[in-house]
């Protein structure tokens, strides 16, 4: 990532939750998780910030827009958010 970008743009979570008889065996557990967080992960690695904005429509299953950028870049990833958000609307 780089301060010369608005954002970095990937879907928040890479799965849709899995009911919770789902993670009862620890092994499945790790393995949804490690599915659910990859994408933050990357993010929390790199030190950056990031924002996810809900994309669902009202009864479908939840999906978000992560949006992120280099730490320190907050202020300016809340107005890209503020303009995207304008789009998806």
């Amino acid at each position: 990532m780089t301060t010369d970008l608005a954002a970095i743009l990937l879907p928040t979570v890479l799965n849709v939750p899995p009911p919770i008889a789902a993670l009862e065996n620890d092994a499945d557990y790790l393995r949804f998780n490690g599915i659910s967080l990859g994408n933050t992960f990357i993010g929390n690695f790199l030190d950056a910030c990031a924002i996810s904005i809900p994309m669902n429509a009202p009864s479908e299953a939840p999906v978000g827009l992560m949006l992120m950028n280099v730490w320190g870049c907050d202020a300016g990833l809340f107005s890209t958010v503020e303009a995207v958000e304008r789009i998806i609307q």
